[in-house]
């Protein structure tokens, strides 16, 4: 929730720097899609960071960023300095937030996974509900530097839920061993000792002691200059580890689905956030208030919760289809984009932004089940982060040209209509993985099989 929180009330708090004279369509995108490579490139690195220093840590570090984008912003005196203020760190933040949330929830359950899954994205969706609504009674009341500097605080919270992010292991039921009666154990720690046996064993351990004592003061020098060699050597470990994972994950881009599924997620993600910052500038532009811009983004976010419990509910029935709810999802994205476009009553803003939510929450929640039906749970971290690499390009590319669209056009009509028929296109690329599955064991499974036919023809050597 708290995560997640810089992203969908970035329209709104940032509203008093990006609503001036001085800004433009291209710049506002620039910032908010820049944000968006930040967290692409970085989503490569989460797989091989929890690796290495565990979920929790990663978490913790998420939570800071958080706070750091939103608490920095409140002193930038112009939209300029949001790049550094509120695009890098808001990146970082949103890499760990979203993966880890499907990462961590993906290891813990298989029986009930898509319901659980569902569980995730509702939580998630409270933030979209709650950011345009908190930011805009802040800003009235405290204007935007002490809204955004509470805002920030609220945020900083998230570190005491990455707490809870333990390791699977530590729930995992012990194996039933056989009793210490039947095994004749003894026990190592003395409890059931007569008293004669103990006295004369404390004796000798405080002989013992004492010589410990006196070897350990003679090499505590030694010990110190070895622990600063092995910190530097477990340093170097840990950053090739990474990039070797990293490099690893990277090579998934090879088979043709992955291309795909990466291509069309990234699509989803880049026109749902698009749209999402474009709703206060289109509503606002017609003449209404922020105001009621931010009470149709809260509706859109009321579409979305109600489009993620209804895909919790249906998530592991025996005739549900995830890639079908995620194409319908996708196709309906579309369709309400290119809707909105034509609105000119405040009433059909607030429908078109609740049919949106809905699509949103529908291909949100089918997105991620789609996704390891496909290529199963133990590849789900590297594709997911590189579908997330996927996104900042392509966001990139689109975000600014939707901005060059509308200052050159002078409206946002033609910007949505691209924003719409992308999403087609997303509806597309999935439908044509099947083929691309086919495609990659049909170029694949050859290398593969010469390669068993070396290893059988060495072994018979």
């Amino acid at each position: 929730v708290l995560g997640l929180l810089p992203t969908y009330a970035f329209s709104i708090i940032f509203s008093p720097l990006l609503m001036s004279d001085e800004v433009s369509s291209i710049k506002t995108a620039w910032i908010f899609n820049f944000f968006y490579l930040i967290w692409s490139f970085f989503a490569l690195l989460i797989d091989p960071l929890c690796k290495e220093f565990g979920s929790r840590k990663v978490a913790i570090i998420g939570g800071i960023a958080t706070f750091l984008s939103i608490f920095l912003s409140a002193f930038a005196p112009t939209p300029d300095y949001l790049f550094l203020t509120f695009s890098l760190p808001a990146g970082i933040s949103g890499a760990i937030s979203y993966s880890l949330a499907f990462i961590v929830v993906s290891k813990y359950f298989k029986k009930h996974l898509g319901f659980a899954l569902g569980i995730t994205t509702v939580g998630g969706s409270l933030s979209i509900f709650l950011a345009p609504v908190i930011s805009n009674y802040l800003l009235e009341i405290y204007g935007y530097e002490g809204a955004a500097i509470i805002l920030g605080a609220i945020t900083l919270n998230q570190c005491i839920g990455a707490m809870l992010y333990q390791p699977v292991e530590w729930h995992l039921k012990p194996i039933k061993s056989c009793s210490v009666a039947e095994k004749g154990y003894k026990d190592p720690t003395g409890w059931n000792r007569n008293p004669k046996e103990t006295d004369n064993s404390e004796s000798d351990n405080t002989k013992s002691s004492t010589k410990i004592i006196k070897k350990v003061t003679i090499n505590e020098n030694k010990s110190q200059a070895d622990n600063t060699k092995l910190t530097n050597q477990n340093l170097k470990n840990i950053l090739t580890n990474i990039l070797k994972s990293t490099f690893k994950n990277f090579k998934l881009l090879k088979y043709m689905r992955v291309i795909f599924i990466s291509s069309s997620y990234a699509g989803f993600f880049i026109g749902y956030l698009n749209f999402d910052m474009w709703i206060p500038f289109v509503i606002t532009n017609a003449g209404y208030s922020l105001e009621m811009a931010a009470w149709s983004s809260s509706l859109a976010s009321i579409g979305n919760v109600v489009g993620r419990i209804l895909m919790t509910v249906l998530s592991d029935r025996k005739f549900f289809n995830a890639s079908y709810s995620y194409m319908f999802g996708l196709f309906l994205m579309g369709s309400t984009t290119i809707a909105f476009s034509f609105a000119n009553d405040i009433k059909f803003y607030m429908i078109s932004t609740c049919f949106f939510g809905f699509s949103v929450g529908l291909t949100y929640s089918s997105s991620v089940t789609a996704m390891i039906k496909v290529e199963g749970v133990e590849d789900f971290p590297a594709v997911f982060g590189i579908a997330q690499f996927v996104q900042g390009p392509g966001g990139i590319i689109i975000g600014p040209l939707i901005g060059k669209i509308r200052d050159t056009t002078h409206s946002y009509k033609y910007s949505l209509w691209m924003l719409g028929v992308y999403e087609f296109l997303c509806v597309l690329m999935w439908a044509l993985i099947p083929f691309a599955e086919k495609f990659d064991n049909w170029k694949y499974g050859k290398a593969e099989k010469k390669e068993e036919f070396r290893t059988c023809l060495s072994l018979i050597e």
